[in-house]
């Protein structure tokens, strides 16, 4: 195998590292396919979940997620959370378990967030994960709502839940390059 040919092998090995890939979320209420673009973010958002109207009521559901052929997720965020109460309390919890089922351990809260009288808004912080979370997860959510007055009305229409991949540090491409143009310059000298 000639330099050139070597040197182009090493590149396909690292395009396909930063291949795209693809991993899968269901809920009973929604499901749609997480796509790893070429920004490394996977994202999804249900249509609506539930309208809550006139007095009390709750909804909850679990799906579950494979990101087994990826490079893991170093962050996953939940972020156009839509939902209101009008004379009543709305709270959202959005949790992440370590295991395929919510039997398993709870990883963290993604989300949580309770308004009465006005509308849910997404969280500023963002969950980072290091080592990266790889393998099977569920994810389930819970949203309550309680009405104060007979004619109070609740919403919940969804939210998105944003997904990233590590993403290679600027660094770690340069030590490559590196890497690959001392082998070039030493497969020449031993070539001579």
């Amino acid at each position: 195998m000639n330099n050139t040919m070597r040197t182009l092998v090493v590149l396909a090995g690292i395009t396909a590292l930063a291949a795209s890939s693809q991993a899968v979320i269901t809920f009973s209420n929604w499901s749609s396919d997480f796509t790893v673009s070429s920004v490394n973010q996977i994202s999804s958002t249900p249509s609506q979940l539930s309208n809550f109207v006139y007095g009390t009521g709750s909804v909850t559901d679990t799906g579950s997620f494979d990101v087994s052929g990826t490079k893991g997720l170093s962050e996953l965020e939940v972020t156009e959370v839509d939902g209101f109460a009008i004379d009543g309390t709305l709270s959202l919890t959005v949790t992440l378990y370590s295991g395929a089922t919510t039997g398993s351990t709870p990883l963290t809260t993604l989300y949580t967030g309770t308004i009465s009288g006005g509308v849910l808004t997404p969280i500023v912080a963002d969950n980072l994960f290091s080592p990266a979370v790889t393998g099977t997860h569920a994810v389930s959510y819970s949203a309550v709502f309680t009405g104060n007055a007979s004619d109070a009305v609740g919403y919940l229409g969804g939210f998105a839940v944003n997904a990233y991949e590590p993403v290679p540090e600027p660094a770690s491409y340069a030590t490559v390059g590196v890497g690959i143009i001392g082998l070039i310059a030493r497969r020449r000298r031993s070539g001579k």
